[in-house]
Protein backbone atom coordinates (compact mmCIF):
# COMPACT_ATOMS: atom_id res chain seq x y z
CA UNK A 1 0.00 0.00 0.00
CA UNK A 2 2.93 1.99 0.83
CA UNK A 3 4.50 1.26 -2.62
CA UNK A 4 1.43 2.14 -4.50
CA UNK A 5 0.92 5.87 -2.54
CA UNK A 6 4.90 6.48 -2.89
CA UNK A 7 4.32 5.71 -6.92
CA UNK A 8 1.33 7.84 -6.87
CA UNK A 9 3.12 11.10 -5.79
CA UNK A 10 6.43 10.57 -7.81
CA UNK A 11 4.59 9.63 -11.21
CA UNK A 12 2.69 12.28 -11.61
CA UNK A 13 6.04 14.55 -10.60
CA UNK A 14 8.14 12.67 -13.33
CA UNK A 15 5.96 13.33 -16.02
CA UNK A 16 5.31 17.17 -14.45
CA UNK A 17 8.94 17.25 -14.73
CA UNK A 18 9.91 16.04 -18.44
CA UNK A 19 7.26 18.01 -19.74
CA UNK A 20 8.97 21.07 -18.32
CA UNK A 21 12.46 19.79 -19.75
CA UNK A 22 10.79 19.35 -23.38
CA UNK A 23 9.31 22.63 -23.39
CA UNK A 24 12.32 24.30 -22.16
CA UNK A 25 14.39 22.33 -24.41
CA UNK A 26 12.37 23.32 -27.35
CA UNK A 27 11.47 19.75 -28.08
CA UNK A 28 7.90 19.60 -29.49
CA UNK A 29 5.73 17.03 -27.89
CA UNK A 30 2.65 15.82 -29.68
CA UNK A 31 0.45 16.22 -27.02
CA UNK A 32 1.22 20.03 -26.44
CA UNK A 33 2.04 20.47 -30.18
CA UNK A 34 -0.02 19.73 -33.27
CA UNK A 35 2.74 20.50 -35.45
CA UNK A 36 4.44 17.73 -33.88
CA UNK A 37 1.70 15.05 -35.32
CA UNK A 38 2.00 16.37 -39.17
CA UNK A 39 5.20 17.40 -40.00
CA UNK A 40 5.77 19.72 -43.07
CA UNK A 41 7.78 16.99 -44.52
CA UNK A 42 4.60 14.58 -43.97
CA UNK A 43 2.50 17.64 -45.83
CA UNK A 44 4.83 17.77 -48.53
CA UNK A 45 4.38 14.24 -49.48
CA UNK A 46 0.67 14.55 -49.01
CA UNK A 47 0.45 17.40 -51.34
CA UNK A 48 3.11 16.61 -54.04
CA UNK A 49 4.43 20.39 -53.41
CA UNK A 50 6.43 22.10 -50.67
CA UNK A 51 4.11 23.66 -48.39
CA UNK A 52 4.92 26.62 -45.93
CA UNK A 53 5.91 25.80 -42.47
CA UNK A 54 3.04 24.59 -40.46
CA UNK A 55 1.83 27.42 -38.68
CA UNK A 56 -0.05 26.43 -35.69
CA UNK A 57 -3.40 28.63 -34.07
CA UNK A 58 -5.94 27.97 -31.40
CA UNK A 59 -9.18 26.10 -33.22
CA UNK A 60 -11.06 29.81 -33.62
CA UNK A 61 -10.99 33.10 -34.13
CA UNK A 62 -12.67 33.39 -31.40
CA UNK A 63 -10.36 31.54 -28.65
CA UNK A 64 -8.71 33.55 -25.84
CA UNK A 65 -5.69 35.35 -26.39
CA UNK A 66 -4.90 32.37 -24.02
CA UNK A 67 -5.51 29.75 -25.46
CA UNK A 68 -3.45 26.82 -26.44
CA UNK A 69 -2.50 26.04 -30.17
CA UNK A 70 -5.10 23.23 -31.20
CA UNK A 71 -4.27 23.25 -35.10
CA UNK A 72 -1.36 23.30 -37.33
CA UNK A 73 -2.03 24.08 -40.74
CA UNK A 74 0.33 23.70 -43.47
CA UNK A 75 -0.57 25.80 -47.07
CA UNK A 76 1.31 24.13 -50.52
CA UNK A 77 -0.81 27.06 -52.73
CA UNK A 78 -2.04 26.19 -55.43
CA UNK A 79 -2.24 22.77 -54.79
CA UNK A 80 -3.79 22.35 -51.42
CA UNK A 81 -3.57 22.37 -47.78
CA UNK A 82 -2.91 20.15 -44.69
CA UNK A 83 -4.20 20.67 -41.39
CA UNK A 84 -4.47 18.55 -38.17
CA UNK A 85 -6.71 19.54 -34.90
CA UNK A 86 -7.53 18.13 -31.88
CA UNK A 87 -10.82 18.25 -31.15
CA UNK A 88 -11.09 16.76 -27.40
CA UNK A 89 -10.89 13.43 -25.81
CA UNK A 90 -12.81 9.95 -25.98
CA UNK A 91 -15.88 11.16 -25.10
CA UNK A 92 -15.73 14.43 -27.63
CA UNK A 93 -14.87 11.24 -30.12
CA UNK A 94 -17.94 8.90 -28.81
CA UNK A 95 -20.43 11.68 -29.46
CA UNK A 96 -19.27 12.76 -32.63
CA UNK A 97 -19.26 8.86 -33.86
CA UNK A 98 -23.01 8.71 -32.68
CA UNK A 99 -23.67 12.20 -34.89
CA UNK A 100 -22.69 10.78 -37.78
CA UNK A 101 -23.49 6.87 -37.33
CA UNK A 102 -24.92 6.31 -41.03
CA UNK A 103 -22.51 8.36 -42.93
CA UNK A 104 -19.18 6.94 -40.96
CA UNK A 105 -17.00 4.48 -42.48
CA UNK A 106 -14.77 2.69 -39.12
CA UNK A 107 -10.89 2.79 -40.48
CA UNK A 108 -8.98 0.09 -38.95
CA UNK A 109 -5.24 0.16 -37.86
CA UNK A 110 -5.23 4.00 -37.25
CA UNK A 111 -5.02 5.21 -33.68
CA UNK A 112 -7.62 3.20 -31.04
CA UNK A 113 -10.17 4.04 -33.29
CA UNK A 114 -10.62 6.37 -36.75
CA UNK A 115 -13.34 7.16 -38.52
CA UNK A 116 -14.17 8.44 -42.40
CA UNK A 117 -17.25 10.61 -43.15
CA UNK A 118 -18.03 10.32 -46.23
CA UNK A 119 -19.86 13.42 -46.92
CA UNK A 120 -16.73 14.95 -45.73
CA UNK A 121 -14.26 12.83 -47.80
CA UNK A 122 -11.44 15.55 -47.07
CA UNK A 123 -11.43 14.61 -43.08
CA UNK A 124 -10.04 11.76 -41.01
CA UNK A 125 -11.22 11.68 -36.90
CA UNK A 126 -8.74 9.55 -35.27
CA UNK A 127 -9.06 8.59 -31.17
CA UNK A 128 -5.40 7.86 -29.28
CA UNK A 129 -4.44 7.55 -26.11
CA UNK A 130 -7.59 9.31 -25.16
CA UNK A 131 -6.94 12.35 -27.25
CA UNK A 132 -9.24 13.05 -30.42
CA UNK A 133 -8.02 14.77 -33.56
CA UNK A 134 -8.72 15.61 -37.07
CA UNK A 135 -6.80 14.91 -39.84
CA UNK A 136 -7.78 17.13 -43.29
CA UNK A 137 -6.25 16.98 -46.89
CA UNK A 138 -7.54 19.25 -48.98
CA UNK A 139 -6.75 19.51 -52.83
CA UNK A 140 -7.76 22.67 -54.71
CA UNK A 141 -9.28 20.38 -57.24
CA UNK A 142 -11.74 18.99 -55.07
CA UNK A 143 -12.09 15.76 -56.61
CA UNK A 144 -12.32 13.85 -53.50
CA UNK A 145 -14.99 10.67 -54.70
CA UNK A 146 -13.68 7.66 -52.97
CA UNK A 147 -13.72 5.65 -56.08
CA UNK A 148 -12.16 8.54 -57.81
CA UNK A 149 -8.50 7.97 -59.04
CA UNK A 150 -7.73 11.23 -58.25
CA UNK A 151 -8.86 11.29 -54.55
CA UNK A 152 -6.61 12.25 -51.45
CA UNK A 153 -8.28 9.21 -49.39
CA UNK A 154 -5.15 7.20 -49.52
CA UNK A 155 -2.52 10.15 -48.71
CA UNK A 156 -5.26 11.22 -46.09
CA UNK A 157 -5.17 7.96 -44.19
CA UNK A 158 -1.14 7.93 -44.23
CA UNK A 159 -0.78 11.35 -42.38
CA UNK A 160 -3.68 10.11 -39.92
CA UNK A 161 -1.43 6.78 -39.36
CA UNK A 162 1.65 8.84 -39.09
CA UNK A 163 -0.17 11.45 -37.13
CA UNK A 164 -1.79 8.59 -34.01
CA UNK A 165 1.91 6.84 -34.58
CA UNK A 166 3.30 10.28 -32.57
CA UNK A 167 0.99 10.17 -30.14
Amino acid sequence: MKRLLALSIVLPALAAALVAIALATGVPSPRTNPCALVTRADARRALGVQPRPGVAAPASDYAPPNAPNTTCAYFGAPKGYVRVTYVGDARSYEAFRKQVAGDAVDLHGIGDAALWVKSDAEIIHVLKHGFAFTVLLHYQSDNTALNDPKSPLPQLIQLAKVAASRL
